[in-house]
């Protein structure tokens, strides 16, 4: 998710997918802004997850690969 101002509004975006546009972020209460940032990153840290699974098993690929030839 990334936040961005484009034709001077303020949008809080996951791809080009507007999800909050500034009216909605500013009605949020603290603590409902404060859920929305934790979703945030837990989302972050899933894909970094992912991101080193897949890593670590195009490696293992590899070196198997290499240990045939």
């Amino acid at each position: 998710m990334k936040a961005k101002f484009k034709d001077g509004h303020f949008n809080a975006c996951y791809g080009e997918n507007t999800i909050y546009e500034k009216g909605t972020l500013q009605a949020m209460k603290k603590a409902d802004l404060i859920e929305l940032i934790e979703c945030a990153q837990h989302n972050y840290e899933v894909l970094l997850d992912e991101r080193d699974y897949f890593h670590a098993m195009v490696l293992s690929m590899a070196k198997e690969l290499e240990e045939k030839k």
